[in-house]
């Protein structure tokens, strides 16, 4: 992007279509400003995400009360997978900002004292929705998710839900337009991105054909995009001269027959992948990043929890068990303070912010799917952070409030 002034994909010098576009650019700008070094990205990704803290702290004292929101927004800064991504060149940080805000500002719009201020409000958390799915394009659903919010707690009053959801998908087309313009005047596709077809079948049916074969990553990944190959020079297409929206369609048919073929083995491969995405203690990544030694491991190397489990504690290593050992108390916590708050909080809290928090929450899981890492969890903790926030709130008041028996002499 700095010296050559487009956005091409570094290893093919083509135009760039399953990338979008914020991250990059914001790597450029700290390039143009600083120099090439990589060391001022991270630390303005960790400045980044000290923001998104503070922003998590103000929507919870403003939408719940003060003792959630500091109990949230603790959660959030020890939170060890946002700290070690912190540390990497990957979109992971940026997207959560621009989640964390859009949550803010939908909190804002909830307590607004005015209909055009709350309608100003609804289009900035639109905007921002907009913008993180030109950071990751699995955000790109979230304006429907948005709407769907409103039109529930709204439903008495259509005419102002109507204005609201307007306003909102309105301000997140905004968005989104001038990237999908593009798209529409280089590929001819009126389309976000590719990401959604390639992750389909290399990072959610790969890890099926893995088990099914017994064979490592990748070799299943260069067998799927092979016989995608196949499949276009069937139709008499070159996969080279095709545009990437063009290989796109064959990525997801074949992702599709391979699902039809074994739905049974999917639907047991998928559940796995949603079970790596909440417990996966990513110890390779701390490991990596720390300069340690680790074993070679790959958890979608395995058909069930069980194996998982085996291989894990009889392959990792001293290394691997020890960062498990440290990350591991701290999602029980959170866990355990997020049930009890998805319990508690209806009762005590308005409803709108804590359905659109379990739902953007569940969404991000789900649609990862099989693909499930530690990493692709990032998205979903400030939302279920949340119930965590509160839930530890409301232990603690318990805690508090239970009177202390005294022996008398």
């Amino acid at each position: 992007m700095l010296e050559r002034h487009r956005f091409l994909d570094g290893a093919t010098g083509r135009p760039e279509a399953i990338r979008t576009p914020i991250y990059p650019l914001l790597v450029a700008s700290t390039y143009f400003l600083f120099g090439y070094r990589p060391w001022v990205v991270l630390l303005v990704q960790i400045i980044i995400d000290m923001f998104s803290c503070f922003l998590l702290l103000l929507t919870l004292s403003r939408n719940l009360d003060r003792g959630s929101a500091i109990a949230g927004s603790l959660f959030y800064a020890l939170d060890p997978f946002l700290i070690m991504y912190c540390s990497r060149l990957l979109s992971d940080v940026l997207n959560v900002c621009f989640l964390v805000a859009a949550l803010y500002l939908f909190g804002a719009a909830m307590t607004a004292r005015s209909r055009r201020t709350s309608l100003s409000y609804y289009a900035a958390c639109g905007l921002f929705t907009g913008l993180a799915a030109l950071v990751r394009p699995i955000s790109q659903y979230l304006p429907l998710i948005l709407v769907a919010v409103i039109f529930v707690s709204s439903r008495r009053q259509p005419e102002k839900a109507l204005k609201y959801s307007a306003a909102c998908l309105l301000a997140a087309v905004l968005a989104l337009s001038p990237w999908i313009a593009r798209n529409c005047a280089t590929f001819g596709s009126c389309s976000l991105s590719t990401s959604g077809s390639y992750n389909l079948l290399v990072l959610n049916i790969a890890p099926m054909e893995m088990v099914r074969h017994h064979q490592d990553a990748e070799t299943v990944r260069k067998m799927l995009l092979s016989e995608a190959g196949e499949m276009m020079a069937a139709d008499g297409l070159r996969q080279d001269e095709v545009s990437p929206f063009q290989e796109a369609k064959y990525l997801n048919r074949l992702a599709a027959r391979y699902i039809k073929s074994d739905p049974l083995l999917f639907g047991k491969i998928y559940l796995l992948g949603v079970f790596h995405t909440l417990f996966s203690v990513d110890s390779a990544g701390y490991a990596r990043l720390l300069g340690l030694p680790q074993a070679s491991f790959d958890i979608k190397a395995y058909a069930s929890i069980i194996a998982l489990f085996k291989a894990f504690v009889s392959k990792k290593g001293a290394t691997g068990l020890l960062i498990a050992g440290l990350i591991a108390p701290y999602l029980l916590v959170s866990y355990f303070c997020a049930i009890v708050g998805l319990v508690v909080s209806w009762r005590r809290y308005d409803r709108r912010l804590l359905w659109l928090s379990l739902v953007v929450a569940v969404y991000f899981v789900l649609a990862t799917g099989a693909a499930g890492t530690a990493r692709f969890k990032l998205p979903s903790i400030p939302f279920y952070l949340v119930f965590a926030g509160s839930g530890a709130n409301w232990l603690f008041e318990r805690i508090r409030s239970k009177p202390v028996r005294r022996d008398l002499a």
